[in-house]
């Protein structure tokens, strides 16, 4: 990811990045030519997700609510 992404994410509201996401997800699908490139993607979104996640709530990082 470019320095550029990276500080555009940083000042993304939590509503924003959830949509960016979003749109994502609705793009993956796995590729004939590149067929590993949807389990990258597919990591990257779930790394995005726990970022956010640990952002909006620090305080209850390491806990379960299950």
């Amino acid at each position: 990811m470019s320095a550029t992404a990276i500080l555009r994410h940083r000042l993304e509201t939590l509503p924003d990045a959830l949509a960016r996401i979003a749109r994502t997800v609705e793009r993956l699908g796995p590729s004939r030519r590149d067929p590993e490139r949807f389990h990258m993607d597919k990591a990257e979104v779930a790394q995005e997700l726990r970022s956010l996640a640990s952002r909006a709530s620090p305080a209850t990082k390491g806990t379960s609510t299950c």
